[in-house]
C-alpha cells in the first residue's frame, strides 16, 4: 500500500448564511479538500481509472453548493459526506471552508 494525498484548494461561490439577505447573494468561498487514497495502482498504472478522479470531485462540490446553507458546518458535513460516497477509494477526508469576506471558517475531517 502507498498512502497519497489528494488535494484541491478553489474559490467558489455558496448561497450561505443565517439570514435570507446573507443567502440572497452568493458569497466567496474558499474550499480545501485532502483526500487520503492508496495510489499504489494509479502510481504503477499511470491510469485514471485507477485513482480518485478530481473533476468527479468538483463535480460533487458543485452538486452540493447547489444548496442553501444556513451554516458553514452543515455545508462542510455534506461536502464531506458527499466526498466519501463518490468512490470507494477514499479512506478520510479533510475540508477546509473559508468564507472571503470574513476570514472565519471551518475544518472537517471524517473517515470511514
Amino acid at each position: 500500500m502507498m498512502r497519497g494525498l489528494l488535494s484541491l484548494d478553489d474559490i467558489f461561490e455558496a448561497r450561505i448564511g443565517t439570514s435570507p439577505k446573507e443567502r440572497g447573494t452568493k458569497q466567496t468561498v474558499r474550499i480545501k479538500i485532502e483526500i487520503a487514497t492508496d495510489i499504489e495502482r494509479a502510481a504503477k498504472s499511470d491510469d485514471l481509472a485507477d485513482t480518485v478522479d478530481l473533476d468527479s470531485l468538483r463535480k460533487a462540490i458543485a452538486d452540493v453548493l447547489g444548496e442553501e446553507y444556513n451554516l458553514i458546518e452543515r455545508l462542510a458535513s455534506d461536502l464531506s459526506g458527499k466526498i466519501l460516497d463518490m468512490d470507494k477509494r477514499v479512506e478520510s477526508v479533510a475540508v477546509k471552508i473559508t468564507k472571503q469576506k470574513t476570514h472565519t471558517g471551518i475544518k472537517v475531517e471524517r473517515g470511514r
